[in-house]
């Protein structure tokens, strides 16, 4: 499992890496945790790639608004699970804009990261598999139990 950290607070996505590589729910041998601490190019990259993604909401670096970034990861990687982590109760209600299965107010990390892992682990056995496709300037995503054939032709699919 590949998880990301997305934090404009660099201390705190330490302290989250950390306890999450000490959870019984990572699988040391199997999963990595990587942080990035603004949400420009290189995150959404590495978002792409990621099976559960811990989103700050708010990113004061000039990363700008967590959740416009989860709705670019929901559209890109539809397969990734979001895990939203906040100082700012005043979001809770907001994040329902965006597809997450949990929602972590800072201040409750050591209560709620377990509870949060268990269900993106829940989340991600439950949700069919999707593949997106970009063609003709679309995006198409198919849950891939409906895929029955898919040809590649250099950068055509």
């Amino acid at each position: 499992m590949r998880y990301l950290i997305i934090d404009d607070d660099a201390d705190f996505a330490e302290i989250l890496k950390r306890k999450l590589e000490a959870s019984p729910l990572f699988r040391q041998d199997m999963d990595t945790a990587d942080v990035e601490t603004a949400a420009g190019t290189q995150a959404e990259a590495a978002a792409k790639k990621a099976d559960v993604l811990f989103a700050d909401i708010v990113l004061e670096d000039g990363g700008g608004n967590g959740m416009d970034f989860v709705k670019k990861v929901n559209e890109a990687n539809p397969d990734c699970t979001v895990i939203y982590v906040t100082s700012y109760l005043k979001y809770a209600t907001e994040v329902y804009d965006t597809r997450h299965a949990y929602f972590i107010y800072k201040p409750e990390l050591d209560k709620r990261l377990d509870k949060a892992l268990r269900r993106a682990l829940e989340h991600r056995a439950a949700e069919p598999k999707k593949y997106t496709i970009f063609f003709n300037g679309h995006t198409t995503v198919v849950n891939c139990p409906h895929i029955v054939y898919i040809e590649q032709h250099g950068r055509l699919s």
